[in-house]
């Protein structure tokens, strides 16, 4: 009989299509917001397409020097034009997509607002995303679990992935963890096993599929897939993968 099926990451701006492979092919999705936040990671960047090939979309962070912050804690810093920046990039490049009239409108909106926290931001692209690409996966951020403050009263300040994961997938009642490849190289599989939850690791193959300018060019946003090829994003992202699902 099929478990139920945990998937953890830290929010992406703007994710790549292995992240919503990932929300796709779980029971339960956790945004890891209650961990440390690092510069220069995808929390508050990605790469579109453009005709001289790509380019980083930036949202710029204020930096506290003295003292660690959590990514639910990130403020942006407004005082740069990042938003004006990102609609004309999205603009000049994708005005003569296909769907761009179906999503523009949103992503107009999005960068009129002024946002203070980056995970708000984040997330409030990632739900229309999932809602665009027809996905129902339940989606939450851990620290409306309160499991971060839950796992430091088992145990401590400690930061052992396997461990951490392990209580947050027991906390949420699931004996499947859908992991992403790179968990190969920090996560202790015996450990899992032997507390009676299956680890599998995406395994994902990118598809490759129309974009405006040549040659096709991989690992960008998911605005890419969904500005070039509207409601067939989904069947895109899945029928083209390799990946061993849960």
């Amino acid at each position: 009989m099929k478990g139920k099926t945990i998937g953890l990451l830290q929010p992406v701006y703007m994710p790549w299509l292995g992240f919503f492979e990932q929300i796709h092919y779980v029971d339960l999705f956790v945004i890891l917001d209650d961990v440390q936040y690092t510069k220069r990671a995808w929390r508050n960047r990605n790469r579109i397409r453009t005709k001289k090939g790509w380019n980083w979309l930036t949202v710029p962070v204020y930096q506290k020097s003295r003292s660690k912050q959590l990514i639910r804690e990130a403020e942006i810093d407004n005082t740069k034009k990042w938003a004006h920046h990102h609609w004309n990039c999205l603009c000049e490049n994708y005005y003569h997509s296909n769907y761009w009239t179906y999503y523009s409108p949103f992503f107009s909106d999005l960068f009129q607002k002024k946002w203070k926290y980056l995970i708000d931001l984040d997330m409030g692209i990632i739900y229309f995303c999932i809602k665009a690409l027809g996905i129902d996966t339940k989606i939450v951020p851990a620290s409306h679990l309160n499991l971060g403050e839950k796992y430091k009263e088992h145990y401590g300040n400690t930061g052992n992935p396997t461990v951490k994961n392990i209580f947050y997938i027991k906390e949420l009642g699931g004996d499947r963890f859908y992991e992403g490849s790179l968990g190969k190289n920090y996560l202790d599989v015996n450990s899992f096993s032997k507390v009676d939850i299956k680890l599998l690791f995406q395994d994902y193959n990118h598809p490759v599929y129309e974009q405006r300018f040549m040659p096709f060019i991989p690992y960008l946003s998911i605005v890419d897939l969904l500005f070039n090829h509207g409601p067939r994003s989904l069947d895109i992202i899945l029928n083209k993968t390799g990946s061993t699902h849960p």
